[in-house]
């Protein structure tokens, strides 16, 4: 019996296994959709595929798999130089076949209902972006006006080093959405401020149509010395922002509070 045989078959004509003894009335629904979920899994190619290549040894495959399987992994393949993938990789080499041929030649297609949704996104993309690049802005201008603040990073300020360069490549029309500054009061006032806000949400992402914070010292670079933190620019005070679309008087109201709540 080879390993994907031992996976045992549920179907509604399988011996002792009918929808009266399996399932009350109220889930046989659920029992028929995952009869048809395990037949269609114990048939799987790319199951047995799994099976072959990663539960066998590195020296040799499995002799239950099949000639298909077992071809496309041990045979050159001449689209890659004329790789062997199970000679040369071992154990798992069908998931790197699938990942460095079968991708790179049928792509990964997306579904008709995600890409209508890209598409509604695109369209109105240019407008949500001047409303980043405007809020960002406003709120860089505020922080540098901030007496707590000992530093802000944001291109759209003349006083950026990299001012004249994302204007030139930016053609004036903005210097985006992501901005970071020092707070004074180092690492504990960082946390109260990131804490204290409500608009924003506390998280690592940027790019986001609603306003984020993270202070890195105490979160995503935590883990580093306070010399590798330094190393990385990463300040026991610093704050990034990543602003969205809010109005900008809630948004600068939001970081009022954050400010009241890192003097402690």
């Amino acid at each position: 019996m080879s390993a994907i045989d031992s996976i045992p078959t549920l179907s509604r004509t399988s011996p002792g296994v009918t929808a009266d003894n399996a399932c009350s009335s109220t889930v046989s629904w659920l029992c028929v959709v995952l009869a048809g979920w395990i037949t269609r899994l114990r048939t799987s190619p790319m199951l047995a595929t799994w099976l072959c290549s990663s539960s066998a040894s590195t020296n040799r495959l499995p002799a239950s798999c099949p000639p298909s399987i077992s071809n496309a992994i041990t045979e050159p393949d001449p689209s890659y130089h004329g790789l062997a993938y199970w000679p040369a990789l071992g154990a798992g080499s069908y998931a790197l076949k699938a990942r460095v041929q079968f991708l790179r030649d049928l792509g990964a297609a997306i579904s008709p209902f995600n890409a209508f949704l890209i598409l509604q996104g695109i369209e109105t993309l240019s407008l949500r972006m001047e409303r980043h690049f405007a809020n960002a802005q406003k709120v860089a201008e505020y922080l540098t006006g901030q007496g707590q603040v000992l530093s802000v990073n944001y291109a759209g300020l003349p006083e950026s080093k990299w001012h004249e360069r994302a204007t030139k490549y930016g053609g004036g029309k903005g210097y985006g959405s992501v901005l970071a500054f020092e707070i004074e009061g180092g690492l504990e006032a960082g946390k109260r401020f990131v804490e204290a806000l409500e608009l924003h949400s506390h998280v690592a992402n940027i790019g986001d149509v609603r306003s984020l914070v993270i202070h890195p010292a105490s979160t995503t670079h935590s883990q580093l010395t306070a010399e590798e933190q330094l190393a990385s620019d990463v300040h026991p005070g610093l704050v990034r922002l990543s602003v969205g679309l809010e109005s900008i008087e809630d948004i600068l109201a939001d970081l009022d509070k954050g400010f009241a709540a890192a003097k402690g």
